[in-house]
């Protein structure tokens, strides 16, 4: 009985890391680590373009492709570890500590998903059930042998988005390429050949970069910021007397302000590096990565609204009527769609968002100055031609179009939409924004060559609202 609990305690050592499941046919690296033949042929055979192959675990590189030899040491112990049962234990491991008495969930709280009438309040989450229990539901997990390899995480809403859309399995790994969570299964496909980690390794990695990246940026940002001041409330209080002090309080109160909100930005960098949840550490990543530096103020330019555009709120909210608005000529409007371009042309890393409503659907997209503005058929929509690139989102679509091709992407219609825009190395990508703005996720991404400077494009259906968004952007 002794021996059994002991093979039972240090069974994680025979699982191979790649599919998490008892080793078959274990081979094992020179770098000292094992895996299943079949599982680490087809990591290898992803990098087989390459020549140089990598551990899975510890990332240390070979080349040539090491010989694959049998393991026959260790393919006794995992034998007889399946013949003899040792790996289903007749007496489990009890709980780490006494759990409480439940208490029922107040507003904010998670609450149990198996908990019926008034439900208490969770105590942990699963990322194998999908599910949040309290302290009587989650027994079963620390009693039954049924339950030994299901991971256990504070508790955390949103647990269906930790599932891949495709495959129904759970999004353990990162792909560098695309910049996003998948399953072992997309391993297969689509994502056979790009750079690919484990979600958590991603994550680690991330953690340290963006913490000490935005720490350092906010620090210098505010001694600057603070000098700037500085020296402009003893300039004031010099030149304007008494009436430059109450100048000057409304700077501090300003700076205070700023001071405050990043503060609260590196409380949330605090707290994110605490988390365990991997896809909600990246979804949030990226928005402070994205939000920090590129931010954009886009205005709508009236001169190429279409007359039946109304535009408001100092041009950055447009909506289409059944009234003709009483425009002037000009030869940049759009003439035969409800379409209007920004103000202003970029030519560098720029960020927006915008927010929609309606029924009558919209388009977002960036086109050059020089797209047709006065075409009778469709040559001037976004997205038709080889002058403009666009996502449309209409009638429970969401369409990804250039050059008249279009590339339908499965994802819900999101109110809130974000784009970013290198144009220096040529890429464009849109993203759906959560509601609260502090997660995002990547519908399509553009890879091309951009000959000239860009403007953001807007097509407004018939009912449907459309409203650039501010973004709080701490500037120096």
């Amino acid at each position: 009985m002794a021996q059994a609990s002991a093979v039972f305690l240090e069974q994680d050592q025979f699982n191979c890391s790649i599919c998490l499941d008892v080793l078959k046919d274990p081979v094992t690296v020179p770098c000292g680590h094992s895996y299943c033949r079949v599982c680490l042929k087809g990591y290898w055979d992803q990098d087989d373009y390459l020549g140089i192959y990598g551990c899975p675990q510890c990332r240390q590189s070979f080349a040539p492709r090491p010989v694959l030899g049998r393991n026959t040491m260790l393919a006794d112990v995992v034998d007889r570890l399946k013949k003899t049962g040792l790996g289903s234990p007749a007496v489990p491991a009890a709980p780490p500590a006494p759990l409480a008495e439940p208490t029922a969930a107040e507003p904010g709280d998670v609450a149990c998903d198996v908990c019926t009438g008034r439900r208490n309040r969770a105590c942990r989450s699963c990322l194998v059930c999908l599910a949040s229990y309290c302290e009587t539901h989650l027994k079963p997990h620390y009693e039954s042998q049924a339950f030994q390899k299901h991971r256990l995480v504070p508790p955390a809403r949103g647990l269906q988005d930790s599932l891949c859309p495709r495959h129904d399995k759970l999004l353990e790994v990162f792909c560098r390429t695309d910049q996003h969570c998948i399953c072992y299964l997309c391993l297969t496909d689509e994502h056979k050949a790009h750079d690919t980690v484990l979600a958590s390794l991603e994550m680690t990695e991330k953690k340290v970069t963006a913490v000490e990246d935005d720490s350092e940026r906010i620090c210098t940002k505010l001694i600057r910021s603070i000098e700037r001041r500085h020296g402009e409330l003893k300039e004031l209080v010099r030149a304007e007397g008494r009436a430059a002090l109450v100048q000057a309080e409304g700077l501090l109160e300003r700076l205070e302000q700023q001071i405050e909100d990043h503060r609260r930005r590196e409380s949330e960098l605090e707290q994110l590096s605490q988390t365990e949840d991997h896809i909600h550490f990246l979804q949030v990543a990226a928005v402070h990565l994205l939000q920090s530096a590129d931010c954009c103020e886009v205005t709508l330019d009236p001169n190429t609204a279409n007359s039946y555009l109304s535009l408001s709120e100092g041009n950055r909210r447009v909506s289409t009527g059944h009234e003709s608005q009483n425009y002037p000529d000009h030869p940049e409007r759009f003439t035969s769609l409800a379409q209007v371009l920004g103000k202003e042309g970029l030519s560098g890393r720029s960020y927006w968002e915008v927010e929609w409503s309606g029924n009558g659907g919209i388009t977002i997209g960036v086109a050059y100055k020089g797209i047709v503005r006065n075409s009778g058929g469709t040559d001037s929509k976004l997205g038709c031609n080889s002058k403009s690139w666009s996502l449309d989102l209409a009638d429970g679509l969401c369409t990804f179009q250039h050059n008249k091709t279009k590339l339908e992407i499965p994802t819900p219609i999101s109110p809130r939409i974000g784009v970013y825009l290198d144009h220096k190395t040529g890429t464009l990508a849109f993203y759906c924004v959560s509601p609260r703005g502090d997660t995002m996720t990547l519908l399509h991404r553009v890879q091309t060559t951009f000959s000239q400077p860009l403007y953001p494009g807007f097509w407004v259906g018939l009912g449907s609202t459309l409203k650039v968004c501010p973004i709080f952007n701490f500037t120096a």
